[in-house]
This record gives C-alpha cells, sequence and structure tokens, in this order.
C-alpha cells in the first residue's frame, strides 16, 4: 500500500486519467483558442529540435495541470457553495 492508503494501481489509473485530462484540455480549448497552437505546432514539427520539442511539451503539460488543478478548486467551491446554501449556513440571524 502506497502512502494515503493508495494501491500502485489505484495511482496508475491517476496519473492516467491526468494525462487523458490534460490531451483533451489541449486539443480542445487551449489549442481552439489559439492560446497554445504555436507551442502544439512546435510538439509536432519534425524539424524542430528534440529539446525545444520537449520543453514545449513540458509547458503544455505544466499549463494543463494548472488549468485542471483550478477547475477542480472551483467544483470544490461550487460544491461547498451548494451545501452551505442547503444547510442555511451564512444566513444572518
Amino acid at each position: 500500500m502506497s502512502p494515503a492508503g493508495y494501491s500502485l494501481a489505484s495511482l496508475s489509473s491517476e496519473r492516467l486519467r491526468f494525462a487523458d485530462r490534460v490531451i483533451s484540455w489541449a486539443r480542445s480549448g487551449f489549442e481552439s483558442t489559439g492560446k497554445c497552437a504555436a507551442l502544439l505546432k512546435t510538439i509536432v514539427d519534425p524539424n524542430t529540435p528534440a529539446s525545444v520539442r520537449v520543453r514545449a511539451s513540458e509547458c503544455v503539460l505544466n499549463h494543463g495541470l494548472r488549468a485542471l488543478e483550478v477547475e477542480d478548486i472551483e467544483a470544490r467551491v461550487a460544491e461547498l457553495e451548494r451545501a452551505a446554501a442547503d444547510s442555511g449556513a451564512g444566513k444572518p440571524k
């Protein structure tokens, strides 16, 4: 058993889901808005030096990770706000 009660299989599964989310994020919103088009073109261009392609890939992954973290935090905050509203918390007495 790994730390925090995760098995190696569940950690691998989490990593695969993360990779899928980053790839899908990069292909959809990030690419279509043009924010990352240059980086993605650099990654797939065979004439680009390998070191530059690796760095561009790292940038896409880092931005993807940050975007997914923000999405997760927003979802958690929304759930907490719903729970607080349902329980009547925060109402003035």
